[in-house]
């Protein structure tokens, strides 16, 4: 047995070939789901939602190297209606970068909340104020702009920021979208090239210690590790490495609810909302199941009945 996977990077393309039954398996955005549930011959599926997709903040540029810029920026976005206007009863919001469904996740978080007022009380203490009545607030005769990089293969990431540029205009924000060709957006992002970053980080059940330290832990600042913000700060390096060591889990979990806290209020990532993990399959394949957040951890035991096999 084998199998054959084929890249196709025009989704409406991928469309077309797994409704003439060209392929097997595609993972589908959420806005094509009823278009393939009107086919007698796929299967719908979801996996375990632990991918959050995020706004990675450089937290050595300015503005954003300000924690209550990026907290209020955070505080100003919807995220509920965001994820919702998105992929509609599909859509889950984010509130933390440690996805709930991971048993490393901690219910007694405090999520950073949806507080217009708030957010621009912030803003007004760090300097920023509108003083020429533009709608974007200033310092120093700079206006506080951010620029949040992504690629546009697929128009939802264009339409998630260009949301949230509409949501922070509230609080004086100028958020500026930038596209890039992927490997540009991907070489900007690894050379921390960039001032925000439209990114995400699928958790892997079992691996979330050696991710976090991946992600958060200074040890991961490139080009030793994917920490593409920049992010390091000495309590949160050492709660990944005695979680890490730990092994009693009582201890663990106290390790882990005071790590996250911390992750959520610092918002070197701001968590938006969950990718709904959606994805088509032929029915003639059996034993279908997606346990993992890759689709590949359980095909050994997915199998096609011998009389329905193709000759490929």
């Amino acid at each position: 047995d084998r199998v054959v996977m084929r890249f196709i990077p025009d989704m409406n393309a991928s469309m077309a070939e797994m409704l003439a039954g060209e392929g097997d398996l595609l993972r589908i955005p959420p806005d094509q789901r009823e278009r393939l549930q009107q086919s007698p011959n796929i299967e719908l599926y979801t996996a375990p939602r632990v991918r959050p997709a995020w706004i990675t903040w450089n937290v050595d540029r300015a503005p954003v190297d300000d924690v209550r810029i990026r907290q209020a920026i955070l505080m100003a976005i919807y995220r509920e209606q965001l994820s919702r206007g998105l992929f509609g009863e599909e859509g889950e919001a984010a509130y933390s970068p440690i996805p709930e469904r991971l048993r490393e996740h901690s219910p007694g978080v405090e999520p950073i909340p949806f507080d217009i007022e708030g957010a621009r009380q912030l803003l007004e203490e760090a300097g920023w104020r509108d003083t020429d009545g533009d709608g974007v607030r200033e310092q120093n005769g700079q206006p506080l702009r951010v620029e949040v990089d992504y690629f546009p293969t697929e128009q939802w990431r264009q339409d998630v920021l260009v949301a949230i540029q509409n949501m922070v205009r509230q609080i004086g924000v100028d958020l500026a979208p930038r596209a890039f060709e992927r490997t540009a957006w991907l070489d900007r992002l690894r050379n921390r090239n960039f001032q925000g970053s439209l990114w995400g980080w699928g958790w892997g059940p079992g691996i979330v210690g050696p991710n976090a330290e991946m992600v958060f832990h200074s040890r991961g600042i490139p080009p030793r590790g994917t920490n593409f913000s920049g992010y390091s700060n000495p309590r949160v390096d050492a709660l990944i490495d005695a979680a890490q060591a730990e092994s009693d889990t009582t201890a663990a979990r106290t390790i882990w609810r005071e790590l996250e806290q911390i992750l959520i209020d610092d918002v070197p990532y701001a968590p938006l909302y969950l990718d709904p993990e959606l994805f088509g399959v032929h029915a003639r394949i059996q034993g279908v199941r997606f346990r993992g957040i890759e689709w590949w951890e359980d095909v050994p035991y997915w199998y096609i009945p011998e009389e329905v096999r193709l000759p490929r």
